[in-house]
């Protein structure tokens, strides 16, 4: 696993002014750190690395958003890129755009919004990937956004006072469906039932990739 490690943290450190400070851990942009982890474990065909940003390293305290990155475990190295890419692109600008309010890309959805949640300000961001046709997946999400649909099975597994996290993705064809929905790092069923069920194009290749950094608005 140590290789995975130091796969993921090569490829996060080549931009955005991350140091390695340790096998697991890498300092970035302000307060941010990245901090690696196996808490899915990987198999024999697919190396799969926990990505935690860390939005205050100065603080033990501090509240994790966590993501993911996967590739196969031989000849992964487009995928290693493509997956570091799309953390950059998600998970890593709604957290330094939370820390630093600079991040491109990044939508704010405030309490109540029609494309939010209640009673919590979203930092949301989404890209479509893959190597089929990405157009009509991509309006659809636009279109129909996830986080209302699932908004009472989210907002129950909440359990941080202050920060949360909704990582979600779907696509692919009939046959070839891929879902996934984690709640502050945590697979949960019932949600990714709901987006299953959802009429989303099945398009073969095509897939949506979204997070969100969920703060309870109190005003």
């Amino acid at each position: 696993m140590s290789s995975a490690f130091n796969q993921v943290a090569e490829a996060i450190a080549a931009e955005d002014a991350w140091v390695r400070v340790s096998s697991r851990q890498l300092n970035g942009p302000g307060t941010l750190a990245a901090v690696l982890s196996d808490h899915h474990p990987s198999s024999e065909d697919f190396t799969h690395v926990d990505v935690g940003i860390v939005f205050d390293r100065n603080n033990p305290a501090s509240p994790i958003a966590w993501d993911c990155v996967g590739f196969p475990a031989t000849q992964g190295e487009l995928w290693l890129e493509q997956g570091v890419a799309r953390w950059r692109k998600t998970a890593f600008a709604t957290a330094r755009d939370v820390t630093t309010h600079s991040a491109d890309g990044v939508l704010h959805l405030d309490a109540g919004d029609a494309a939010g949640l209640k009673d919590y300000h979203c930092v949301f961001t989404s890209v479509a990937f893959g190597s089929g046709p990405l157009e009509e997946l991509a309006q659809w999400a636009v279109e129909n956004p996830i986080l209302p649909a699932i908004e009472e099975r989210v907002i129950e597994r909440f359990f941080h006072p202050v920060v949360n996290t909704v990582r979600f993705s779907y696509g692919g064809g009939e046959h070839s469906t891929a879902v996934d929905v984690f709640i502050n790092g945590e697979f949960d069923h019932p949600a990714a039932d709901i987006v299953t069920n959802m009429s989303w194009p099945r398009v073969e290749a095509s897939l949506v990739k979204a997070y969100a950094i969920c703060i309870e608005q109190t005003v």
